[in-house]
């Protein structure tokens, strides 16, 4: 009887690292969908906005982040992409390898608030 439960209780311990492993930087569905909302910090510690959507690769590798920010202007939000390599998560926050300055000079799409739409 002991032998069996030592080839058992062996067995599960080979199996183990196998269950666990996951390549770094890899992120499950949902804990991406988590992200959405979550605060983004710069390089200088200001946060600067919200993730918008975070794009996965097909190995589910973090590609692209969509960052919602405040337009130029003031009016209505930016969205702007933040390529790999820019941007670090931070368990429930994102931080960016960029500053406040080089976002704000990043190209982004202009979304206009609901009120200013509908005029």
């Amino acid at each position: 009887m002991l032998p069996r439960i030592v080839s058992v209780f062996v067995a599960i311990l080979l199996m183990l690292p196998l269950v666990q492993a996951q390549s770094p930087g890899k992120i499950e569905l949902e804990a991406a969908s988590v992200l959405i909302g979550a605060p983004v910090i710069a390089a200088d510690g200001d946060e600067i906005g919200q993730v918008f959507n975070l794009v996965l690769d097909d190995d589910g590798q973090p590609r692209t982040l969509l960052l919602s920010t405040s337009a130029l202007i003031g009016f209505g939000t930016r969205t702007v992409e933040v390529p790999r390599g820019a941007f670090r998560i931070d368990g429930r926050r994102v931080t960016l390898r960029l500053t406040a300055d080089e976002v704000a000079r990043m190209p982004g799409r202009l979304e206009q608030s609901n009120e200013r739409q509908s005029r």
